[in-house]
C-alpha cells in the first residue's frame, strides 16, 4: 500500500511540472470616455438657429429637452442610463467578482475630469456597479483633473502639440495635405447632401458659390482639429448625427441609417488622430499614462506610491475622461483596436480601456482590453448579460504582449511606457519623482547588464584564446609526430632498399 501511494504521489508531482499556469486577477484600472452627450456648437458659433443656418436651412434639434439634457456637451438622460447598464454588467461579470463581490467600498476608487458629463458618468457607472457604494461611500475625485485628463489645455515648457509639418506628414504632407481632403471628398459630399443648402458665403470668405467642399482649408493647430475646412466641418456634422442616433433620436431627418453615421464618424476619429499623435501624446498624455502604470504597481505592494492619490487597498480604479485621453494612451502604447459595429480605433461614448493586473505563477502581468457597447446597444440602452455582452477586444502591446492571453510582464510594461512618455511633461512633481526613479533604475540595470556582457565577452575571449592556443599546440605536436613517423618509415625504406640491392 505504501509503495503504491508513493508511486501515485511521485506521478502527481511529475504531472505538476506540466500543469497550466494559474492566473489570479489582482486589480484593474479602467479609463473610460463619458457617456452620450449633447453636441457642441459649431466652431466659432453658439447653440442657436442663427449659427446652424450658416450651414443649412434645415431645422436642427436644438431643444435640449428633446435630448434629455440642459446644455451643450452635457450627459443626456439616455446616456446616463447606458452607463448605468455598463456598470451593472461589470458588477455581475464573473471576471471582476473577486474584486467587488465583498461590497467593500474601500476597494473602489473613482476619478473624473471636472466637467459635469464626466462626473455624472462616474456616478452612474458606480450606481450600476455597486449601488451601496454610490450613496456617499465612494466619492468622485475631480481634483487635479486638469493635469490628469489633460486634453491639451495645460502646457508645460517644451510640451506642445506637434508642428504643422509633423501633423501633415502622415496625411499627405505639404503646407495643406490635400490627399487627406481628397480621400474624404465622398464623405464630405454625403454630408453636403444631408445638409442640402450649405453654405453661407461668410464661410467661404464672401464667395457666393460657397459649398461644403470649397470651405477654405486653414491650419489651426487646435487640440480638436489640425486643419479647418471641408473635412473638419463635415466631421462635426457626422458626429452630430451620430449623437442623435446613439441618443435614440431621429437620425439626420430620417435620411441616414446608423451604419451611415458611424461611417461618417470616422472623419472625426481620423481628424483627432492627426493631432493626438506621438508628439501630442507625450506632451499631454504622459501624466495619465504614468498614473495608470503607478496605480498598477501600487496594487502589488502595501506601500503607497508617491504621487498616487488612492490607497494601495484600491483594486477597482475607474477614471472618467474623454476620447482624447484614450487616443493619447493609444499613441503612447502604439496599439490598435476594432470593436463590433465601429470603425478602426473609434472611441464611442462609454468605451473604455481596461488595464488588468494578473498574478501568474508568482509574477505580475498586465492584460489590456478595449471594451464598448455596439451602436445599436447604445441606441436601445440595452442591458448586458452573458448572452448579450459588450464588445471586448484584447489589445496586443508591441514588444511586450506574449502568448494567447497577450500577457505583458508588469515590469516590462512600466519600463516600456516610461521610455515613451516625456518626464518633462509630467504635471505632478511627486509622480515625476517616482517615474525618474524607475527610469534611473532601468538605466543602471541596463548599464550593469552591458558591463556584465562585456565581462562575459572578455572571459569567453580569454577562454577562446586559451583553447585556440591549446588546440594549436596539440595540432603542432600531432603534425610533428606524423612527420617523424613518415621520416622514420622513409629512412627504413631506404635501408631495406640498400639491403636488398644486388
Amino acid at each position: 500500500g505504501g509503495d503504491k501511494m508513493s508511486i501515485i504521489a511521485f506521478f502527481l508531482s511529475f504531472l505538476s511540472l506540466f500543469s497550466f499556469a494559474s492566473s489570479d486577477l489582482v486589480g484593474v484600472v479602467i479609463l473610460s470616455r463619458h457617456g452620450v452627450r449633447t453636441p457642441y456648437p459649431p466652431v466659432g458659433g453658439d447653440w442657436s438657429t442663427q449659427t446652424f443656418s450658416l450651414y443649412s436651412n434645415r431645422q436642427f434639434p436644438l431643444n435640449f429637452a428633446d435630448w434629455g439634457a440642459t446644455a451643450p456637451a452635457m450627459l443626456t438622460d439616455h446616456g446616463a442610463n447606458v452607463i448605468r447598464n455598463m456598470g451593472q454588467w461589470f458588477g455581475s461579470d464573473s471576471r471582476y467578482s473577486s474584486l467587488i463581490s465583498s461590497g467593500d467600498c474601500n476597494k473602489l476608487y473613482f476619478y473624473s475630469d471636472n466637467t459635469t458629463r464626466d462626473i455624472l458618468t462616474a456616478q452612474n457607472f458606480l450606481q450600476g456597479l455597486l449601488p451601496n457604494c454610490a450613496n456617499g461611500q465612494v466619492l468622485i475625485n475631480a481634483n487635479h483633473s486638469d493635469v490628469l485628463f489633460n486634453q491639451g489645455g495645460v502646457k508645460s515648457p517644451n510640451c506642445n502639440f506637434s508642428t504643422q509639418a509633423q501633423m501633415a506628414s502622415p496625411i499627405g504632407g505639404g503646407r495643406y495635405p490635400y490627399p487627406f481632403f481628397d480621400f474624404y471628398s465622398r464623405d464630405v459630399s454625403k454630408v453636403s447632401t444631408l445638409l442640402q443648402s450649405c453654405c453661407d458665403p461668410s464661410l467661404c470668405n464672401g464667395n457666393s458659390n460657397c459649398t461644403l467642399n470649397n470651405i477654405p482649408v486653414e491650419w489651426t493647430g487646435f487640440s480638436f482639429e489640425a486643419f479647418s475646412g471641408p473635412v473638419s466641418t463635415s466631421a462635426y456634422f457626422g458626429s452630430f448625427f451620430l449623437l442623435e442616433a446613439l441618443n435614440n433620436m431621429t437620425i439626420a431627418w430620417n435620411e441616414a441609417t446608423m451604419r451611415d453615421v458611424v461611417d461618417l464618424y470616422q472623419m472625426e476619429v481620423n481628424d483627432f488622430e492627426i493631432v493626438d499623435n506621438w508628439w501630442g501624446a507625450r506632451s499631454f498624455g504622459s501624466t495619465l499614462g504614468a498614473y495608470i502604470a503607478a496605480s498598477l504597481y501600487q496594487m502589488t505592494t502595501t506601500q503607497h506610491i508617491s504621487g498616487v492619490i488612492h490607497s494601495p487597498d484600491a483594486r477597482f480604479v475607474y477614471m472618467a475622461g474623454h476620447d482624447v485621453n484614450l487616443y493619447f494612451i493609444r499613441s503612447l502604447l502604439n496599439v490598435q483596436w476594432l470593436s463590433l459595429g465601429w470603425g478602426k480605433n473609434n472611441v464611442p461614448p462609454g468605451a473604455m480601456l481596461a488595464f488588468e493586473l494578473h498574478l501568474i505563477n508568482g509574477k505580475y502581468f498586465v492584460r489590456v482590453f478595449f471594451e464598448s457597447a455596439s451602436p445599436d446597444q447604445i441606441r436601445q440602452a440595452a442591458t448586458f448579460s452573458a448572452g448579450s455582452t459588450t464588445s471586448r477586444v484584447p489589445i496586443a502591446i508591441p514588444g511586450c504582449a506574449e502568448g494567447d492571453d497577450l500577457n505583458c510582464e508588469l515590469s516590462q510594461f512600466i519600463q516600456m511606457l516610461f521610455s515613451t512618455i516625456n518626464p518633462n511633461c509630467l504635471n505632478c512633481l511627486q509622480l515625476k519623482k517616482y517615474v525618474m526613479s524607475v527610469i534611473d533604475q532601468t538605466n543602471n540595470d541596463n548599464s550593469n547588464e552591458s558591463e556584465n556582457q562585456k565581462s562575459i565577452g572578455l572571459m569567453w575571449g580569454f577562454i577562446g584564446a586559451g583553447a585556440g592556443f591549446f588546440v594549436g599546440i596539440v595540432i603542432m605536436a600531432i603534425t610533428r609526430r606524423i612527420k617523424n613517423k613518415s621520416s622514420t618509415r622513409y629512412q627504413q625504406a631506404l635501408l631495406n632498399d640498400n639491403i636488398h640491392k644486388p
